[in-house]
């Protein structure tokens, strides 16, 4: 017996939704009508459903299913330093060494190096005064950073930093320094 040929892929430009080709203007998209008084009169009140179930909108209120939350603590590797951006803002950058725990599945290297940021200038004052191999806790959000550069796009991840503490310093002692 002969099989049948599998059909042919519809290219993309023939679905209906396709990016490459714009809406025809009686699919447009258009906010909803403010309901008259008389439609509002006999409108169902019992729906509980919104308008959009696909959550907040970027700009608008934080979904609560969302998560941005870090705690790192580790050994001062690169000093911190401030520095003031063309826009004005201040921002300060150092970076630090974390342990991988013993059972880590990557395998060779056994601590990673973390570059933390912080536009907050009381924290600046702070960290100012940490010392290459003092240990240190922040909590803060995960920022990932691209740009242009000569070699092509070019990104990094860091810890933007809200809180920091001493831990111990390098001497070993676990008061911060004034």
């Amino acid at each position: 017996m002969q099989q049948e040929s599998a059909a042919a892929p519809i290219p993309a430009t023939a679905h209906p939704r396709s990016p490459r080709q714009p809406r025809p203007p009686s699919e447009e998209r258009r906010p909803p009508a403010a309901p008259s008084a008389a439609a509002s009169a006999t409108t169902d009140t019992t729906s509980t459903a919104s308008t959009s179930d696909t959550g907040p909108r970027l700009g608008s209120e934080r979904d609560p299913d969302h998560r941005n939350e870090i705690l790192v603590a580790g050994r001062i590797t690169a000093a911190p330093l401030v520095r003031e951006l063309p826009s004005g803002d201040r921002l300060a950058t150092w970076r630090i060494c974390v342990v991988r725990s013993p059972d880590s599945r990557y395998g060779g290297r056994r601590v990673d190096s973390i570059t933390c940021t912080s536009f907050d200038r009381g924290l600046h004052e702070r960290v100012r005064a940490w010392q290459l191999g003092d240990v240190v806790r922040m909590t803060g959000e995960l920022r990932r950073r691209t740009w242009r550069a000569h070699e092509g796009v070019r990104s990094v991840c860091e810890v933007e930093a809200r809180t920091a503490t001493l831990v111990r310093t390098a001497r070993g002692h676990s008061a911060e320094r004034r």
